[in-house]
């Protein structure tokens, strides 16, 4: 059965691409952002291992601008967003809305995030960005789960989301060397 994020994605024109995510490393954003590289610009070929890095150093320098997305932090401010930073470099920390925040800037585009409330908008719309990376982003009350997406007329008709899982053995590898496997998506809707 599909999900209603499957629906609001579809209805948005994409379908849900489920990237394999390294193992306990909680890299579903990074890995999901790392193929919407891989696909807005060929000659990019980073890991959500690059990802996370990159998110994690470009963050360091935006203290100011974003501090006020830390929880109350008892004062610790500065120390307390280096922590964070670390934490996204390290794969300790999940990505979230900081994170997505700190893509579009680093990476100078506009990332939509698509969930079961619609969209959701990251990054300046003015300039030279011209590039959306697309995200679906599945949330319940004891789960969250970012994927990346294809549009929807890249899928052979009626195929849907089936059609666009496959596994990239630059994400699949853990934090044992073991791979993993992709998490599936639900069947699409019959058309």
């Amino acid at each position: 059965m599909e999900t209603l994020v499957h629906a609001v994605v579809r209805s948005a024109g994409f379908v849900v691409y489920d990237v394999p995510v390294p193992r306990g490393s909680e890299s579903c954003q990074f890995a999901a952002i790392a193929d919407q590289l891989r696909q807005a610009r060929p000659a990019c070929q980073p890991t959500c291992h690059h990802v996370r890095k990159d998110i994690a150093a470009g963050l360091e320098s935006r203290y100011d601008e974003l501090h006020h997305f830390l929880p109350d932090t008892d004062g610790e401010g500065a120390d307390a967003w280096e922590r964070l930073c670390q934490g996204y470099a390290s794969g300790t920390h999940a990505g979230d809305e900081l994170t997505v925040r700190g893509e579009a800037g680093v990476y100078g585009c506009r990332i939509r995030v698509v969930g079961r409330r619609g969209s959701s908008w990251y990054g300046s719309s003015g300039g030279a960005c011209t590039e959306v990376l697309t995200l679906a982003y599945f949330d319940d009350t004891d789960y969250s789960h970012y994927s990346s997406t294809r549009p929807l007329a890249t899928c052979p008709p009626g195929a849907g989301d089936a059609a666009a899982r496959a596994v990239d053995s630059r994400d699949v590898v853990g934090t044992d060397g073991r791979e993993t496997p992709p998490r599936p998506s639900a069947p699409p809707l019959p058309v």
